[in-house]
């Protein structure tokens, strides 16, 4: 057999969300699509954990939203979205939380009826609902709704949100200015193995270097045979897996390394963590395996992008971020124009050792062997 040829798609065309103002202030996104009888409504809520005033606040809001409303028992929420197989999520992060509701075209109506008695209508512990009445508000809001889409859809979604309440002034939260340490340990005398992470605070996805530092990121340990991996796993044996990553968020974002190690050997794996970003900042990276890097990242956008939600999941992170679906491709191109100069250059810049973060959960303390 014959492998077929190889092709790396250099245009992405994915639709631009259609936007339309609701009169209380809130925003609402439309993304529609008839190839599948499905549709997604996604209520986006600058409510995460940065903005909470005690801890796992934000989580426990978000999660008791379904836990019986004015009007239905917790049992009753669940047992009316289970009879016409529909979906209900709810996803918190440092800045926001997602709650999505999906469900098959025709049975909307109902489902709709369900999200409006939990976005609306829930109840909650007097020490919890303080929060609840500060940041889930038309002002503190975008919608995000994906599928088979038309006017009665369009129109049920958004009188939805326009019963969402206007506050008095647009949720803020008052952030310290950040400060880290070198190292830190966290002993537990048990453990047999050592939760390693390794990494620096940088920046959001807006910076020039965002996506440059994505590629440095995969080709460290963003894929199953990236160097990190064929390192600790392939040649030590010291660790199942091992990734790496840029990780997003409103104000900061940062590169991340994160590996479960035996806790015999978290020194020796600590050691070749630094000397993989140390040979990559100071050895120029082969064409080749930078080839495969960039089309492994150009083939998860393609994943990512597959279906309706797929696309209204990005698009969220998109407008999250202050751009559009144009983005995309943008980021595709600058994907695919790196350099082995190039990526050298962002890991001499932006990963010296002595701007690294490292820390270690475990039985052994490594600091003295590293």
């Amino acid at each position: 057999m014959k492998q077929p040829p190889l092709i790396t798609p250099r245009e992405v065309d994915v639709p631009r969300a259609q936007r339309h103002t609701l009169p209380n202030g809130a925003s609402l996104y439309a993304i529609p699509s008839d190839d599948f009888e499905v549709l997604r409504f996604t209520f986006v809520f600058r409510a995460g954990s940065s903005m909470q005033h005690a801890p796992f606040a934000a989580s426990a809001t978000a999660n008791m939203l379904s836990e019986g409303s004015r009007d239905m028992t917790a049992r009753q929420i669940a047992e009316q979205l289970d009879f016409y197989g529909s979906y209900f999520e709810v996803n918190v992060d440092r800045d926001y939380v997602y709650i999505s509701f999906s469900s098959l075209s025709k049975f909307f109506a109902p489902t709709l009826e369900v999200a409006e008695q939990i976005l609306l209508q829930p109840l909650f512990p007097e020490n919890l609902e303080s929060l609840y009445r500060r940041l889930y508000t038309a002002e503190n809001c975008l919608v995000v709704c994906s599928g088979r889409i038309g006017e009665e859809e369009l129109q049920g979604i958004g009188a939805l949100a326009e019963k969402l309440p206007r506050a008095d002034r647009s949720a803020t939260a008052e952030f310290p200015a950040p400060r880290s340490e070198a190292y830190r340990f966290v002993e537990r005398p048990d453990a047999v193995q050592s939760s390693l992470r390794v990494g620096r605070l940088l920046f959001t996805r807006t910076h020039p270097d965002f996506v440059g530092m994505q590629v440095v990121a995969t080709v460290l340990g963003g894929y199953f045979g990236s160097r990190l991996m064929q390192n600790l796993r392939g040649e030590h044996g010291y660790t199942y897996g091992v990734g790496a990553a840029m990780v997003n968020f409103e104000r900061e974002g940062y590169l991340g390394i994160a590996a479960q190690v035996g806790a015999e050997v978290t020194a020796p794996a600590l050691r070749e963590i630094y000397n993989e970003i140390e040979r990559l900042r100071r050895e120029p990276m082969p064409e080749e395996e930078l080839s495969l890097v960039k089309n492994i990242m150009t083939g998860e956008v393609m994943r990512i992008l597959d279906g309706p939600f797929g696309i209204a999941d990005v698009t969220i992170e998109n407008l999250l971020c202050g751009t559009n679906n144009g983005v995309i491709e943008e980021n595709i191109r600058r994907i695919q124009a790196i350099t082995p100069a190039e990526v050298q250059r962002l890991a001499v810049k932006y990963l010296r050792r002595e701007d690294l973060i490292t820390a270690v959960v475990g039985a052994v303390n490594p600091k003295h062997e590293i």
